[in-house]
């Protein structure tokens, strides 16, 4: 070492020396001539030593290739130095190190990978891209991981379970560990025997529903087909996990993945489900279902009941809250209310159909709502009763098994829903529109008197809510101008006395058109063979001749001029002092002239 030190100047004129020189050496490798060029008395120059130089460049570590090499043997098992880095003695950084090696992504070594690092020097590039390429097959080959290229021995397997699983008791461990296990299920997933699968469960079952686990959980099971060798403990994990993650509001970040889970082990294994875990899967569900929040999850939910109904044996004592969520979500015209409407179907037509049926009506039936449901959500599923119910029945959708119920057993219960609310009675009225419309000709006497109960009973809510005034009184309206129709053209299968005494008893919300026909109706069913007929003729009179509209007081006095008209003849003494001259003589109280005159 010189005594004098050396400046900076020299230092840089020392290192572009050497750079030079270097540049010099692979220029000279670069641009030596090739054995066809070269002078036959000139020698080739050794190719060995641009491999030399090509391999120092560009090839991988042999470290790095020892190391993977080493944790492999011929006999399709590890080496010793992987089983030492695996066991409890090492210390935690080689344990983990080794775990990763033996299951850490694939690497690339490429000649083309390399030359894209020297893009940075174009001069050192443009020097080497036309080299030799390397020849050896190793030093570009893929690396991959040990359980990736070998089908290790079952007693493999196991010791590396074995050497493993304390891992799995150490938090800052667990994760690597799992994440072993989880591809080396997947990887050598033939290879695992029905004692290490069932071992592989029992540790899922004790670890928490997170994304590792179920990871392991699916690869094990072949996503819930395959659960040889613990088939019969698997309904028991589901089921407790779907309590996990589906018992708060808050959704859980793994509730969907663990709902698509076990969709897929009902439809591939519902046999092995008992009947005590899929009554908890679905009571978790329909709670869920009915709430609607998260689209995705909710659509899951129904694809689960579907599942159960389809491939299992759906549970008596589920049945309410699953009609409860079905009902609900048949309401949501946007997102479900078509997968609703096929559940409701498949539940209508199954050998559960009039269980069904019996469990929408008790719900039409229930007064001040449903423990758990708020007011918003048991309006909803009186809507969706009444929807399927009536679409079922007499609705675009009929169902061939439902009809043998006929709507004088339906009508009566929706009787009790239209005071709920009056967007529950606006669509009981149109569910009894399209059923007139349709029908109307053929149905029978019993119906129509349900029907008229109903009108009576919605009359009622008009005059006590201001809502249903104000939203279904044209609607009821509109439906007695269609029954007046049919009576009309002698096509009402009833007596007409339920229709007359309804717009009787409701006149003073009926329109004048149908008191009109009222009176008319009612004067043509007097006459002299019934009791007291002067007398309700009298009653008739007086009744819409005062405190009534002219149109109505008009009516009346026609009717009372044509019966007196028709019986004169034969009783006019008893129709002049009994009736004429004591309503006549009222006149001077008409305020109408033509009426008044009329009278005299």
């Amino acid at each position: 070492m010189s005594n004098t030190a050396s400046s900076p100047e020299d230092s840089s004129s020392a290192g572009i020396r050497h750079q030079s020189s270097v540049a010099g050496s692979l220029s000279a490798v670069a641009n030596s001539p090739s054995p066809a060029s070269s002078p036959a008395n000139v020698a080739s120059p050794p190719r060995r030593s641009s491999q030399n130089i090509w391999s120092r460049l560009f090839a991988g570590s042999n470290k790095d290739k020892h190391n993977d090499r080493a944790l492999i043997s011929n006999e399709g098992s590890i080496s010793d130095h992987a089983w030492k880095g695996m066991n409890a003695n090492t210390p935690k950084r080689v344990r983990l190190e080794m775990l990763s090696n033996l299951q850490e992504s694939p690497v690339y070594r490429t000649f083309h990978g390399q030359t894209q690092r020297l893009r940075a020097n174009s001069s050192l590039f443009n020097l080497f891209r036309n080299g030799p390429k390397r020849e050896e097959q190793s030093d570009t080959e893929r690396i991959r991981a040990v359980m990736h290229n070998r089908t290790l021995q079952v007693s493999t397997l196991e010791g590396i379970w074995h050497e493993i699983k304390d891992a799995l008791e150490i938090a800052d461990m667990r994760e690597p560990a799992v994440r072993l296990m989880i591809d080396m299920t997947e990887q050598q997933y033939k290879q695992l025997g029905l004692a290490l699968r069932h071992t592989f469960f029992e540790e899922i079952n004790k670890l928490d529903c997170g994304e590792l686990t179920l990871r392991w959980l699916v690869a094990l099971s072949e996503n819930g087909k395959n659960p040889n060798g613990f088939e019969r403990e698997m309904d028991i994990l589901l089921a407790n996990w779907v309590v996990c993650v589906l018992k708060d509001d808050d959704e859980h970040p793994q509730a969907l993945h663990v709902l698509q889970l076990v969709q897929s082990y009902i439809k591939s294994n519902a046999a092995f489900i008992s009947e005590e875990n899929t009554v908890k899967i679905l009571e978790q569900v329909c709670r869920r279902g009915s709430q609607g929040k998260s689209e995705a999850l909710t659509k899951e939910c129904l694809n689960i009941v579907d599942s159960v109904l389809k491939f299992s044996d759906m549970p008596r004592s589920s049945l309410f809250e699953v009609v409860s969520m079905v009902v609900i979500l048949v309401c949501d015209v946007t997102n479900y209310k078509e997968q609703s409407w096929k559940l409701a179907k498949s539940l209508l037509t199954s050998q559960l159909g009039h269980r069904t049926f019996k469990v929408m009506l008790r719900i039409l039936e229930i007064d001040g709502g449903i423990e758990g449901i708020d007011q918003k959500a048991f309006e909803r599923m009186l809507r969706g009763c009444v929807f399927c119910l009536a679409n079922a029945n007499w609705g675009t959708s009929q169902i061939d098994t439902v009809r043998v119920i006929t709507p004088a057993l339906i009508i009566p219960h929706m009787q009790k829903a239209v005071a709920v609310s009056e967007s529950i009675c606006r669509d009981v009225l149109f569910a009894i529109r399209r059923l007139i419309l349709k029908y109307g000709k053929d149905l029978q006497q019993i119906t129509w008197l349900a029907i008229i109960n109903l009108f009576e009973r919605v009359f009622e809510l008009v005059d006590q809510k201001f809502k249903h005034n104000q939203d279904c009184e044209p609607e009821l309206h509109e439906l007695l101008r269609l029954v007046e129709q049919l009576y009309k053209d002698n096509q009402l299968n009833a007596n007409p006395d339920h229709l007359f005494n309804l717009i009787e008893k409701c006149s003073m919300h009926m329109k004048d058109v149908s008191v009109l026909k009222l009176i008319e109706y009612r004067a043509s069913n007097i006459n002299p063979q019934v009791v007291d007929w002067i007398g309700q003729m009298k009653a008739l009179i007086e009744k819409y001749s005062t405190a009534h509209s002219c149109e109505r007081r008009s009516k009346a006095i026609d009717e009372l001029q044509l019966f007196y008209n028709k019986y004169r003849i034969c009783y006019e003494s008893e129709l002049v002092y009994q009736l004429m001259l004591p309503i006549l003589a009222e006149t001077h109280q008409e305020d109408n002239n033509q009426n008044q005159v009329r009278k005299k």
